[in-house]
């Protein structure tokens, strides 16, 4: 037997009136039409037969309206996911266009550029001021390789001159 529903409401009130042995066998009945769609053979001039037609018609109707519900809860998840998923794309749209909109309508915005601008001249001015220190101490460091072979200029024999002086008046008080 294949199953068909995992589950169904069984209704004690099917079996409640009837006598012992017509409750067993209208239990398990019931239970193989609600899992697995076995309808019973009964002799439809029976009065076992109009008891079986009462338990199949409620049965049956349970499931529909099992399955209407599920279809509306189904569909109200779906419409709730939806306008959930619009909000939150809608929100995040509205942040962009809001942060876009300040930003070009913004007073700062020409100075933002104007102070980039500033910053990137400073920049390149220390870089130039950078470069000139560096190529003024390798100037000097040649200069005293030089006066260390014996080639001094007369700049660097006025500076050691002054430095001399004054540190012979260091010392002394005037």
């Amino acid at each position: 037997m294949e199953v068909v529903n995992d589950s169904f409401v069984f209704h004690t009130e099917w079996i409640a009136d009837l006598p012992e042995s017509y409750r067993d066998k209208f239990s398990i009945i019931a239970i193989k039409y609600g899992c697995f769609g076995v309808e019973p053979v009964i002799s439809e001039d029976s009065l076992e037969f109009s008891i079986w037609v009462k338990i199949k018609r409620r049965i049956d109707a349970d499931k529909v309206l099992y399955n209407k519900t599920c279809e509306k809860r189904a569909e109200a998840g779906r419409r709730g996911g939806l306008k959930s998923g619009e909000t939150r794309s809608n929100a995040s749209r509205n942040e962009a266009n809001k942060a876009n909109a300040s930003e070009a309508d913004s007073p700062d915005n020409d100075g933002a550029c104007v102070k980039q601008n500033e910053a990137m001249l400073q920049t390149s001015k220390q870089n130039e001021a950078n470069e000139a220190i560096a190529s003024s101490a390798s100037n000097n460091e040649a200069k005293r390789s030089n006066a260390s072979n014996g080639e001094a200029n007369e700049a660097d024999t006025d500076n050691e001159f002054e430095n001399d002086t004054h540190t012979d008046y260091e010392g002394q008080s005037p």
